[in-house]
């Protein structure tokens, strides 16, 4: 499988250098140019909870984070990002999970990129690196220092969503669309491509003035050969009215095509701009699960029952135990809501970020409020 997927992208470069060349020779235009462009990114939070019981007090640090991202071209055709995630509220894991495929690392993305110019028939691309899965989700798709945790699905905490791969794109005339034929190694392997399991996405990014579009079907491999996967279904919409944006998120996750719709999740938000100093919102979301067999998150047996069945040196299924499905077992659907502000203080920039937040959900069945500090600063050429 990974050598039909290098083939491709030989032969899809092959004919992309072709196809830049020929559209060199007729652009009387110089488009050539160098762009670079660096940011860093840090976060603190302060995440205090009151509920019920013994624990009924605490307080945690939240998505407290420290980015770097780098964004570049190369003349017409080449571009490449990078984004280094450094700190965490478990830093240690950052570092120790490197070479992991079922859990975050310090390394987020690095890719790069080569693309034609779009003289009126589009562009085609193609992405070679580690990117994010093309879920099909505006809030798996946000920047993992722009959410919120207490404001967020089980599937955007526990899908390990950055993986390596390659991706085909063609964007429209009109740049109104982009299709995306994505390759990756599955977040079911232990380690990237271990144990050869794959993970396919074909989706599409719509962008026009009243609506946004985010698009995707998906199958990811927890056995080879497509004998066994998780069918994912990511419908993603943004629809904005003046200075009011909804957002409505619906995921439908299976691994038996003949009920599709026994796993899902629903996500929906509003947010008010007063201006481009504060934004006000709220959010909510609603999953619900297979019944007592299966994950909260993923229609999956579980992986408790299927290590009986499975020899320890069978790299066949490997995900069990593994990030992906440390979440809770449950027959209950699980929702969260909750309300929030983001305030910029600095004059003419969003460069500083101040939230204060307040949300409930019924598996912890605690208020937690999340007061916090997002600084970016960055540097272009």
């Amino acid at each position: 499988m990974k050598k039909i997927i290098v083939l491709i992208i030989a032969a899809t470069l092959c004919g992309l250098v072709a196809s830049a060349q020929e559209a060199n020779s007729s652009d009387a235009v110089n488009h050539s140019g160098n762009e670079f462009e660096i940011s860093v990114i840090s976060r603190f939070d302060l995440n205090p909870y009151i509920g019920k019981g013994e624990d009924s007090f605490g307080l945690s640090f939240g998505n407290t984070s420290l980015y770097t991202t780098i964004d570049g071209t190369w003349g017409d055709h080449w571009s490449y990002s990078l984004a280094n995630h450094w700190l965490s509220d478990d830093p240690a894991s950052l570092y120790t999970n490197t070479l992991l495929a079922e859990d975050v690392n310090w390394l987020d993305w690095a890719n790069i990129s080569f693309s034609t110019l779009n003289n009126g028939a589009g562009m085609f691309g193609v992405t070679v690196g580690k990117d994010i899965v093309a879920m099909g989700s505006i809030e798996i798709d946000q920047y993992d220092f722009d959410s919120h945790l207490d404001l967020s699905s089980f599937v955007w905490t526990t899908l390990p969503v950055y993986q390596w791969g390659a991706k085909l794109f063609y964007t429209t005339p009109a740049e109104t669309s982009t299709l995306t034929l994505q390759a990756t190694s599955s977040p079911f392997n232990w380690r990237f491509f271990d144990a050869g399991l794959m993970a396919y996405s074909f989706q599409w990014r719509g962008e026009y003035d009243w609506y946004s579009a985010l698009w995707a079907v998906n199958f990811l491999e927890y056995e080879r050969g497509f004998k066994g996967g998780l069918g994912v279904i990511g419908l993603g919409n943004q629809f904005y009215a003046g200075d009011c944006t909804l957002t409505l998120d619906y995921m439908t996750r299976s691994n038996n095509f003949r009920d599709p719709f026994k796993n899902g999740s629903l996500v929906g938000s509003i947010n008010y701009a007063f201006g481009e100093r504060a934004e006000l919102f709220v959010k909510g979301g609603y999953e619900y699960a297979c019944g007592n067999d299966y994950l909260a998150s993923w229609c999956m047996p579980d992986p408790a029952e299927v290590a009986e069945e499975v020899e320890e040196d069978d790299d066949s299924i490997l995900w069990q135990g593994s990030r992906v499905t440390d979440v809770i077992y449950s027959d209950q659907p699980y929702w969260f809501a909750g309300i929030g502000a983001h305030i910029y203080p600095l004059r003419d920039s969003q460069d500083l970020r101040l939230h204060l937040i307040a949300s409930y959900n019924n598996y912890l069945d605690k208020l937690s409020l999340n007061l916090g500090v997002t600084f970016k600063f960055g540097y272009s050429k």
